[in-house]
């Protein structure tokens, strides 16, 4: 069944503009049939609208664009109204925007399934909310970024293995490419019985830790994205949650504009949001913006004041690399 829309209303309008008539004369909702497809009815509209004009037909093959571009319409109205709202608010908080991943935390602190792998583009806040919920839940954290040898990842994962402790890796895919390192981790992030034993059997004197040990901590990892080749890391993903992190252009406008709102030494409030209005100016849908984005653009504008427009629009546009990450 093909129900009668907002959009197919808005769509007849258009129609009827195109071949003169007033929509008004004719009753759209007697002729809209559900029992036909869209693009059906759409044909008889043509036909009833041919009985009025002898203009040219519209083109139905157009349906989908005009559809895009009133729906891109609503959403620019509903982000005006938004950013109009954030800038009347005395205070604003980006902690709405991130509760899922909050939820997330909770799980792999609370359950028998203690990791976690969040997804998510580069710049849209990942690692500082993570560790941010983490120190909300009282708890202590070890942070690794970059490369690590398997033995150094041995040891680390020894010197937090408590249950009441998070290891957070970040940025890690070269160090997933590593077999050694994969087979550690196997063990560390899942057990049937839920007792995680690691092993390390040699008799190196580099070796500054048990050669087996229980691992009760939790893990966190945190991409950009998952390596194409998924086939090394599947079962580390099978051991436990993937969430990935996303947000529209419209949720990271809105999330800017309440970072302009936040005071500091450098500039006022009203010169934050003269930067995120450019960045709002010189970004789409195709091509957002990061939350690093307004930062850099902070940082350029209080060391160049009179010209920040110039050198952004210079380093940004002209090169088209606005996302600067």
């Amino acid at each position: 069944m093909v129900k009668l829309t907002n959009l197919d209303r808005a769509n007849f309008k258009r129609m009827c503009r195109k071949y003169g008539v007033d929509y008004q004369l004719i009753d759209l909702e007697a002729l809209w049939d559900s029992s036909l497809t869209r693009r059906e009815n759409y044909s008889v509209l043509k036909r009833e609208l041919k009985k009025y004009t002898h203009e040219p037909e519209v083109n139905l093959e157009k349906y989908e664009e005009l559809s895009k571009e009133f729906q891109l319409e609503q959403l620019n109205e509903i982000l005006e109204a938004s950013i109009l709202a954030i800038k009347k608010q005395d205070n604003v908080d980006l902690s709405p925007h991130y509760q899922t991943l909050y939820d997330m935390i909770d799980v792999a602190f609370k359950s028998n399934v203690p990791t976690l792998f969040i997804i998510g583009k580069q710049g849209i806040g990942k690692t500082f909310n993570t560790i941010k919920h983490i120190r909300e839940l009282g708890l202590d954290y070890e942070y690794i970024a970059g490369n690590i040898t398997p033995l150094e990842l041995y040891h680390a994962l020894y010197e937090n293995r408590e249950a009441d402790r998070f290891v957070v890796f970040d940025d890690v895919l070269a160090m997933l490419k590593n077999k050694h390192i994969l087979a550690l981790l196997y063990s560390a992030l899942w057990s049937p019985d839920n007792h995680r034993i690691l092993k390390w059997r040699t008799t190196s004197k580099r070796l500054k830790a048990p050669v087996e040990f229980e691992f009760k901590a939790k893990c966190i990892f945190l991409m950009n994205e998952l390596p194409r080749n998924k086939n090394p890391i599947a079962p580390l993903l099978d051991r436990c949650n993937v969430f990935k992190l996303t947000f529209s252009y419209n949720e990271i406008i809105e999330m800017l504009y309440k970072l302009a709102k936040i005071k500091t030494d450098k500039l006022t409030i009203k010169e934050n949001f003269e930067i995120v209005d450019w960045i709002k100016q010189h970004t789409s849908v195709e091509n957002p913006p990061s939350l690093r984005t307004f930062i850099k653009l902070q940082e350029l504008r209080f060391v160049h004041p009179r010209k920040w427009e110039q050198l952004a629009t210079e380093l940004y546009i002209a090169s088209k690399e606005l996302l600067l990450c």
